[in-house]
């Protein structure tokens, strides 16, 4: 049919349906979560930031600035639900 417009894509549009461009960015979680200590301590809180597939924790949100305490890759973790407040994360490489 004559005078039928075909719909284009801009540069930037076709860029976006790319499958070949970098994988899609994840958010960055913060916040605080609970990690047993021991016996003697119990329960403390902990800032988590999930950044980039990886979980790490510090003491407190001040402190990040000086180094995580510990850390794990979230995609080679095995979560186990212990209840509905408990859960337990481990790494086994």
């Amino acid at each position: 049919m004559s005078g039928e417009h075909t719909p284009s894509l801009s540069d930037e549009e076709e860029d976006d349906l790319d499958c070949t461009n970098s994988q899609p960015q994840l958010p960055e979680l913060q916040d605080t979560l609970s990690k047993w200590t021991n016996y003697l301590h119990g329960w403390q809180e902990r800032w988590v930031v999930l950044s980039g597939g990886t979980l790490s924790y510090y003491k407190s949100e001040y402190d990040t600035a000086f180094g995580c305490r510990g850390s794990m890759s979230v995609a080679k973790a095995t979560i186990q639900v212990r209840s509905y407040i408990l859960f337990a994360a481990r790494v086994i490489d």
